[in-house]
């Protein structure tokens, strides 16, 4: 099967939308793919069974009311699973960049930060009659303040600055001077810093010089090989730079100031905003993060179902309300973050680093944990319900009252030795072979688990619930322990 042209993606769209619901396609494996050349009234459908004739009598029905004719045309079974997983995948970009659109809607560029340097509206700029003259003649007002220099002066010291900020406001201004914005802009092609020669290419188009066209084929050379990734933006003027053919995944965008005339995708200007201004009250359901710096955001009452955050830093980040169920996080940093009534059920993670965040409460019930590290986390009261769990470390954290009931821990390669997981539950959930050696388990919940060639020596098991608990002659209690007592069963 060939590729699927974005074109006919958008006719199939428009007639799936408009004429023949997909649910109707999907049941009878049949699609519309086109309208006939000949015949406007008259539509192209692909069908893997053309003789079958409840299909045959669905679609005269729907496209009867329509007013409308088709024409079958044979596709295999594969062919047409190919494209239909091709028009989900079409439909799912959709659906995400509508969400982005509308979460971008009213966005407010203004951003309020500390900064050593006072930005100015560089479009309202204009020379003035005392720019060529230097803004005082002490020696100690200019080793203050670069930018007590006036004019064509002043704007090639704060370029020669090691300052990148001093360097791009620089160039923003030499925009006013023609010959001065060529000489710096070709300066600007010796640097090593790459984001220099986007801001560059971008500036070069509001300026009027003959020198411009050859400057600029050296320009869109360069930033073929200048990528951004990882860059750091923190603080620096963007506003009006052209950044849409730029690699800025895992960008430092905190404090980076940009407006309308500022050309990103808006995928990565909604992990601007987030960084910058956080999210409220949004619906980012099923959105693809991936290779995002959201180190420190703040996100609250936020959906966020089905989302997919892959090679995502989060640490610092502050979380409330937040609804990551079904969500998928791979290779995720959660350092330090601080979460509140935060939904991670029925969650995949995998290589998620938790370390030292605060958890307490979070619903973690269903979810499948591979790899992820609660190191020195505060987990008071969370409910790991049903989870899976496969190389999950809780080295040092806090594990007060945590619900680990109905899991089933064979396998898991999981160490629950020198803990304290004090009235804690583990209600019916398979223990085989867990080591709680030395583990405070006070007014722990066992009923009804299996602990077969499970070794909690040494383990403090008072006031421990042992109901219907079952366990075998390998389980190693401490000395002196009767789990028989506490109504446990020998198997």
């Amino acid at each position: 099967m060939r590729k699927i042209s974005d074109s006919y993606l958008q006719q199939i769209h428009y007639l799936i939308t408009n004429i023949i619901p997909f649910h109707i396609c999907h049941y009878h494996s049949f699609i519309p793919i086109d309208f006939d050349e000949n015949d406007t009234a008259c539509i192209l459908i692909a069908m893997v069974k053309p003789t079958n004739l409840i299909a045959n009598d669905s679609l005269s029905k729907v496209l009867k009311h329509k007013k409308l004719k088709y024409k079958k045309l044979l596709i295999s079974e594969s062919d047409y699973q190919k494209l239909v997983e091709v028009y989900k995948k079409y439909v799912l970009e959709i659906n995400q960049n509508q969400k982005i659109a509308e979460c971008l809607k009213n966005l407010d560029y203004q951003i309020k930060f500390q900064s050593p340097l006072k930005v100015t509206n560089l479009n309202s700029l204009k020379p003035k009659p005392y720019d060529l003259v230097l803004g005082g003649n002490s020696h100690q007002q200019k080793k203050i303040n670069s930018l007590v220099l006036g004019g064509k002066e002043g704007i090639e010291s704060r370029f020669n600055n090691d300052n990148l900020a001093d360097k791009i406001n620089a160039l923003h201004e030499s925009i006013k001077y023609p010959a001065l914005a060529i000489k710096l802009l070709t300066e600007t092609l010796k640097e090593k810093t790459s984001i220099l020669i986007w801001v560059g290419y971008s500036l070069l188009e509001n300026i009027e010089h003959p020198e411009v066209k050859t400057l600029l084929l050296t320009y869109q050379a360069r930033i073929q090989k200048e990528s951004l990734k990882e860059a750091n933006l923190a603080r620096l003027n963007l506003q009006g730079i052209n950044l849409e053919k730029a690699n800025l995944s895992n960008v430092n965008w905190q404090g980076t100031i940009v407006n309308k005339d500022t050309q990103i995708y808006p995928q990565f200007l909604l992990i601007w905003k987030i960084v910058n201004q956080g999210l409220n009250n949004e619906n980012l359901s099923e959105i693809n993060f991936n290779q995002a710096n959201l180190k420190g955001s703040k996100i609250k009452n936020t959906l966020l179902k089905n989302s997919l955050f892959s090679l995502v830093n989060l640490a610092q980040a502050h979380l409330r309300s937040v609804d990551f169920s079904k969500a998928r996080l791979v290779n995720v940093n959660l350092d330090q973050s601080n979460l509140s009534q935060v939904n991670f059920s029925n969650c995949d993670f995998s290589q998620v680093n938790f370390r030292e965040s605060y958890l307490k409460e979070i619903d973690f019930s269903y979810a499948n944990l591979n790899q992820v590290s609660f190191y020195k986390a505060n987990l008071t009261k969370v409910s790991f319900q049903n989870a899976t769990f496969n190389q999950v470390y809780f080295n040092q954290a806090i594990l007060d009252n945590i619900d680990m009931s109905y899991v089933n821990f064979s396998d898991s390669k999981i160490n629950l030795s020198n803990l304290d997981l004090s009235n804690s539950k583990f209600i019916q959930a398979n223990l085989t072979g867990i080591n709680f050696e030395n583990s405070n388990l006070s007014k722990v919940n066992f009923s009804g688990a299996n602990l077969s060639n499970a070794n909690l020596k040494n383990a403090n098991l008072k006031g421990t619930k042992l109901t219907l608990a079952t366990y075998n002659k390998h389980t190693v209690f401490p000395d002196n322990f009767n789990p028989k007592r506490l109504g446990a069963i020998l198997c």
